[in-house]
């Protein structure tokens, strides 16, 4: 299964939103997610995965999951994570 995870960067010291993105993971080829059976699980797995460092200037805040159905999200332009 895919999913879409909309995140936005949030730069500690200005306390304000940075940088919006969105990632396409699998969860069945990318070890970060294993075990995650819904969209929240991979929402808490994307988030504790990208605010791990707790000296980042950033932390990383999802802002949304969505299943990806291939006749549907064909031909959209996205990052994946292997």
């Amino acid at each position: 299964m895919k999913y879409v995870v909309r995140a936005v960067s949030i730069d500690k010291k200005k306390k304000r939103p940075d940088v919006v993105r969105e990632e396409l993971v699998n969860i069945e080829t990318n070890e970060l997610f294993q075990g995650c059976k819904d969209f929240i699980d991979v929402a808490n797995a994307y988030e504790s995965f990208w605010s791990l460092d707790k000296y980042s200037e950033e932390k990383v805040v999802v802002l949304g999951v969505m299943p990806v159905k291939p006749e549907v999200n064909a031909g959209k332009r996205l990052c994946e994570v292997k």
